[in-house]
């Protein structure tokens, strides 16, 4: 069986007996949703970040495998498999075959192609009862072009058959089944990371082939077909597996009814879901009721905003707060509303709630270029804005650009603006009243809300300005020149090729300091690097990058003239236990790549 693989890129400056210290780290995005394991959902969020520039997205990716479900083939039987692509196109012909490890054919396995949609595959798999047990490489073509699934530690094997006393589990419940093994298995460990949103899983012998799994499956898990592994000596020469398909079903949910959500919490059931239908565009806004007739103040248990496949929250309310929670949907989907209070312990009362919905749903505006004027916060009748409510926009791009937003309030004595961007879910950048940085293709939310409320606020009236600029690239000889104005850096738009070092050189037209270099990769808030001159990033997957070129200073009316060169550095190989040769460049450092097994301890 293969162990795990990890793969460092490590610069040395072969000239001294340290390299020169990295630049400082940008600030870094807001922190994920803790777990709390079997007893809880999901923890608080984090601060927003402060302003800053913050690129994402750079350039389209290559189609690639996102994930394979279940992830285990059983041998002897016909396993569906559910095959999901990223930024895939599939069509009518796909085909689907599996290799060894080495890329060789396999005998054994046959492969039926069922369902086909762009971004998805249904394969029906028959594998013959004396296949080995080995670790096999999922390969999909078009027939112009082939993907394969086989990123370090997404592995599919072919495992013997387990069985199961019930194969159905629940989103949202403890779980507990007896796994009967074709075989003796000394101290095996359970596996199922393949069952996304499945946690706190034990496994406890019950007699010389059974066993009893047990676990917690979060409200949100992906639903469908995963695989229950049983593996032996995991990560060694003698790692022996046996499998399950298990099918995570919906969880226990409630709807509201003409606009509203009863129910209550107990010690027993400490926590409700109740289940949202949204539109693409649309943003529901909840919260506990006011009715004052019936003693209900509008505070309660805390709430929590899941969907489906992410087990962090993507809207929350604190417990007792007074107020909103909103949240929008790029696409249509359901939103599951946790209602929760795991402050309740045995001999507790129930806790009563009611919420209450709005509805319609909000529609989120598209935002287009240049000015729009006469928005507004949603108000109460009376002319106040009440906690939570905020107002709502599309960014659409067809293209990567980089983006300027700015929010500017009629009067700023009733509303201090802020802003914040999501992209599938996730805040990829905030400001107080501005945000600058790239932005990916598809729709990007834009929330504007009051950031310091006060009940006698009651003029909301601002403007949101959107500007948008095309990404700079390098010719076949990778370079590229710009004129660079004052607080105005050039944004290139780079390709990082695997296994290499990306090497940026800049310099200026006329007499003055080098240009600024800063470099940020898809997907992650912040800065990857930082040079004056030069910069060096390495890169052990492809993929892309924005480098942003600036000069300090007053550039005058008509800018400087910048160019930039692009080049690439081929690491050395580096053997665990043996010395390297080689001799510092002239700039930068001397770059070495090398595999290590296992969690080890690298010195070097």
């Amino acid at each position: 069986m293969n162990k795990t693989t990890i793969t460092l890129l490590t610069a040395i400056a072969l000239s001294a007996c340290v390299g020169p210290a990295g630049s400082q780290g940008a600030n870094g995005a807001p922190g994920a949703d803790g777990a709390t394991g079997a007893s809880g959902l999901v923890g608080t969020t984090g601060e927003a970040g402060t302003a800053g520039v913050d690129a994402v997205d750079l350039a389209v990716p290559e189609a690639a495998i996102a994930s394979v479900a279940p992830d285990a083939l059983l041998a002897g039987r016909t396993t569906r498999l559910r095959v999901v692509g990223y930024f895939t196109d599939f069509a009518d012909g796909v085909t689907a075959s599996f290799t060894d490890t080495e890329g060789n054919a396999l005998d054994g396995i046959s492969v039926a192609v069922t369902v086909v949609n762009t971004v998805g595959l249904i394969l029906d798999v028959t594998v013959a009862p004396d296949t080995a047990i080995a670790d096999v490489h999922l390969m999909i073509s078009d027939g112009e072009a082939s993907l394969a699934y086989a990123p370090v530690g997404a592995l599919i094997t072919v495992a013997a058959t387990a069985t199961l006393d019930n194969v159905e589990l629940r989103a949202g419940e403890m779980f507990s089944v007896q796994v009967e093994l074709p075989e003796f298995f000394g101290n095996p460990s359970i596996d199922m990371s393949n069952c996304n949103g499945v946690t706190n899983t034990t496994l406890r012998r019950y007699s010389m082939h059974k066993f009893t799994a047990a676990g917690w499956i979060y409200p949100s898990a992906s639903l469908g077909d995963c695989a229950l592994r049983v593996v032996q000596d995991a990560g060694t020469d003698d790692e022996r597996i046996a499998a399950a398909v298990v099918t995570i079903t919906a969880p226990d949910v409630t709807s509201f009814v003409d606009g509203h959500a009863t129910g209550e919490l107990t010690p027993e059931r400490r926590f409700r879901l109740v289940a949202v239908a949204v539109e693409a565009g649309q943003v529901i806004s909840v919260r506990h009721t006011v009715d004052t007739d019936n003693g209900l103040d509008g505070t309660g248990p805390a709430l929590i905003a899941l969907v489906a496949g992410n087990q962090s929250s993507i809207a929350m309310l604190a417990a007792g707060t007074d107020g909103w929670m909103e949240v929008a949907s790029a696409e249509a989907r359901e939103v599951l509303i946790a209602v929760q209070d795991f402050s309740l312990g045995d001999g507790d009362d129930p806790v009563a709630f009611d919420l209450t919905i709005l509805t319609p749903p909000v529609i989120a505006s598209v935002l287009a270029d240049g000015a729009t004027q006469n928005q507004a916060l949603p108000t109460n009748d009376g002319g106040a804005n009440p906690n939570g409510r905020a107002s709502w926009y599309r960014l659409e791009n067809t293209g990567f650009a980089f983006v300027t937003l700015t929010v500017g309030a009629t009067d700023n004595a009733s509303l201090q603006p802020r802003l914040a961007l999501y992209l599938n879910d996730e805040m990829i950048g905030s400001g107080t009243m501005t945000f600058s940085g790239v932005l990916s293709p598809g729709v990007t939310i834009v929330k504007v809300w009051d950031g310091i409320r006060v009940e006698t606020d009651s003029d909301f009236s601002f403007g949101v300005e959107l500007e948008r600029e095309a990404l700079l690239s390098v010719d076949e000889n990778g370079q590229g020149v710009s004129t660079v104005h004052t607080d105005t850096p050039a944004n290139y738009i780079l390709e990082r090729p695997a296994g290499q070092v990306l090497t940026i050189v800049a310099s200026r037209a006329g007499e003055g300091d080098a240009p600024t270099l800063v470099a940020t990769i898809p997907g992650v808030p912040g800065e990857l690097g930082r040079g004056v001159g030069r910069l060096e990033i390495p890169s052990l997957e492809a993929g892309n990058l924005v480098v942003a070129v600036g000069l300090a200073g007053d550039l005058g009316d008509a800018g400087v003239e910048v160019t930039v060169q692009i080049g690439s550095v081929e690491p050395a190989v580096l053997t665990v236990g043996e010395a390297a040769q080689g001799s510092a460049p002239a700039e930068g450092g001397a770059w070495f790549i090398t595999t290590l097994d296992g969690p080890d301890v690298v010195s070097y």
